[in-house]
């Protein structure tokens, strides 16, 4: 089976990667999370 990951997942998993990544970018993917969810929740209700 495969294994899906978010992007702040795998930001998170390889940070040497990143090291540009602050956490602004994090708080931000969260928000973007959030939103979705309120999207995909508003979308359901439909």
């Amino acid at each position: 089976m495969k294994v899906v990951k978010t992007v702040g997942q795998f930001i998170i998993e390889k940070p040497a990667g990143f090291p540009f990544v602050k956490g602004e970018l994090s708080r931000f993917l969260r928000e973007i999370g959030i939103a979705a969810k309120i999207v995909n929740r508003e979308i359901s209700k439909a």
